[in-house]
C-alpha cells in the first residue's frame, strides 16, 4: 500500500484565503458590471436636468474655442455692446435648438423637420444684423473660421446627442442640435474674428452649421435604416 503525500499546510492556507475573498470580490465585479455607464447615468436624468446640462456644455465648448484663438482687439465698449446684442441672440437661440432637440417622449408631439431649416434661415437672416467689425476678409479667412467653427459645432453636437434618450439617432433632433449649435458658433467664433464681409460670415461663420446639419441628417437617416 502506498503512502498517500501528506497536504501542505501552506497550500491549504491559501485555499482557505481565496475562499474567504472570493464572495466579496465576485460582488464587487457584480457591482461594477450593474453600474450604470456614463451615457445611461446622462440620459437617466430628467427633461430638464438634460437641458440644463447641454446648454452648459455648448457654452463650455464655445469658451474652449475663444480661448484657444484668443480675443479680437479692435472694438471699443460701444463697439462690444453692439455685439453683444447681435452674438447674444444667437447664443440664446442655440440655447432654445439645443433644449428643443432634447425634448422628452412625454411631451405633446409637435412636427420636428420645419425646426432644421428654420434655424437655417434664422442663421443666414442674422448676418444681416449690425454685426460690427471690418470689410475686406482675405479669402483663406473663410476657410479658418469655417474650421474652427466645425470644430464647435461637431463638438456640441455629440455632447447633444449623448443626452439624447433614443437608441437610434432621431433625424431631426440630430440636426437641430447641429444647427442649433452652429448659431453659437456663428457668435462664439466672430469673438476673435473682426471679419463682417457678408460672404465671410455666410460662408466662414454660418456655413458650418448648415453643412454639419446636412450632414447629421443624412447619415442619421442613414443609421436608421441599416
Amino acid at each position: 500500500m502506498t503512502d498517500e503525500p501528506t497536504p501542505d499546510p501552506r497550500i491549504e492556507a491559501d485555499a482557505r484565503s481565496v475562499s474567504a475573498v472570493a464572495p466579496d470580490l465576485w460582488s464587487r465585479i457584480e457591482a461594477e458590471l450593474d453600474a450604470p455607464s456614463a451615457r445611461e447615468a446622462l440620459v437617466s436624468r430628467s427633461t430638464a436636468q438634460r437641458r440644463l446640462l447641454g446648454a452648459l456644455g455648448v457654452l463650455v465648448i464655445g469658451t474652449g474655442v475663444v480661448a484657444a484663438q484668443g480675443v479680437r482687439a479692435d472694438l471699443e465698449p460701444a463697439g462690444w455692446a453692439l455685439f453683444a446684442a447681435c452674438g447674444g441672440s444667437f447664443v440664446l437661440g442655440s440655447l432654445a435648438a439645443a433644449a428643443w432637440s432634447l425634448r422628452s417622449h412625454g411631451e405633446a408631439p409637435l412636427p420636428g423637420w420645419p425646426w432644421v431649416p428654420l434655424t437655417w434661415v434664422a442663421m443666414m437672416a442674422g448676418t444681416a444684423l449690425p454685426w460690427p467689425g471690418m470689410v475686406g476678409v482675405p479669402p483663406e479667412a473663410h476657410a479658418y473660421c469655417f474650421g474652427m467653427s466645425s470644430v464647435m459645432v461637431v463638438l456640441s453636437t455629440i455632447w447633444l446627442a449623448l443626452l439624447e434618450r433614443s437608441a437610434r439617432p432621431v433625424p431631426w433632433r440630430v440636426g437641430l442640435a447641429a444647427a442649433g449649435s452652429g448659431l453659437a458658433a456663428f457668435a462664439f467664433q466672430s469673438v476673435f474674428c473682426p471679419g463682417v464681409d457678408l460672404a465671410h460670415l455666410v460662408l466662414g461663420h454660418g456655413g458650418a452649421g448648415i453643412v454639419w446639419a446636412a450632414l447629421a441628417v443624412g447619415g442619421a437617416l442613414i443609421l436608421r435604416r441599416v
